[in-house]
């Protein structure tokens, strides 16, 4: 399944690489989110929020609205993940909270996972050298790529 993504910065519809240049920009939101209306779920990111730089609630908080969202960037616990279900998302994405300083914060995934459903939790692992990287991809962890593929224990 092709599922697009719209990434969110400053307001503005965004494509980074790696999480730090700016490739692209687009004011009208609305626009993307017309484009992206036939498919049965868009990805829709916070990129201020995965960066603790501020926060786009509000702007994603209309998009899911309007269309079927799996929302990322910047939830970082339970309260948040479920908020984002109530505001209308079909799943929420976690990444930096996901990782803790020795591999995957089992944990957390497990708390999260049992208070919103496994079938509504996504792990993100943004890679870059083959670790996962966290923050928007601006901080390397020691996680490689193929340990982030956890499976939670039944």
């Amino acid at each position: 399944m092709l599922i697009p993504s719209i990434d969110l910065r400053g307001g503005r519809v965004v494509q980074l690489v790696q999480g730090r240049r700016q490739a692209l920009a687009f004011d009208d939101v609305s626009e993307w989110v017309e484009r992206f209306s036939g498919f049965p779920r868009v990805q829709l990111i916070d990129i201020d929020g995965a960066l603790r730089t501020g926060t786009n609630e509000a702007l994603a908080r209309s998009i899911c609205a309007r269309v079927p969202c799996r929302v990322g960037g910047g939830v970082r616990d339970v309260a948040c993940a479920r908020q984002w279900l109530d505001a209308g998302a079909t799943e929420v994405i976690v990444g930096s909270s996901l990782y803790a300083a020795g591999g995957v914060n089992e944990r957390f995934a497990a708390e999260l996972a049992d208070a919103v459903g496994l079938d509504r939790t996504i792990g993100a692992g943004d890679s870059a050298g083959g670790h996962v990287v966290v923050r928007g991809c601006q901080d390397r962890v020691r996680v490689t790529t193929e340990d982030a593929a956890w499976t939670p224990k039944a």
